[in-house]
């Protein structure tokens, strides 16, 4: 009997390879924000127009959370799962929702990513 109850409660795979990517997603975000966003010298660098070519996909990453699309775009694909029972846009929600948690999209990126980990959490309709 314990076996099986034991058994249910264990991650299938769509949720371990959810959990591994979500993991290198905010393990590379961390790295991209401390080596990047938050390095001060490269940061006047880029205004200056002196820096690498990649301070344009800083820029961009820069205006994305500024803007909350990490944690907006989070929370409308995880509402969009739980309603439609996609376990895509779950996924999607909770990627976005790790991106947003490490660049500074906490309010709403937690919810979506939450919602997300719900709709993955929930047994599939056969």
């Amino acid at each position: 009997m314990w076996s099986s109850i034991s058994q249910s409660y264990l991650p299938n795979r769509t949720q371990t390879l959810v959990f591994c990517l979500a993991v290198l997603l905010c393990v590379g975000l961390l790295l991209f924000r401390w080596f990047a966003i938050e390095n001060h010298t490269l940061g006047e660098q880029c205004e200056a127009g002196q820096g690498p070519w990649w301070c344009i996909i800083r820029h961009g990453i820069i205006q994305t959370f500024v803007r909350d699309w990490f944690g907006l775009g989070s929370l409308i694909a995880g509402i969009a799962a739980f309603i439609l029972g996609n376990r895509g846009l779950a996924v999607a929600a909770v990627l976005l929702g790790a991106a947003g948690l490490v660049l500074y999209n906490v309010n709403f990126a937690s919810l979506g990513a939450l919602i997300g980990l719900i709709q993955l959490a929930r047994p599939q309709k056969v």
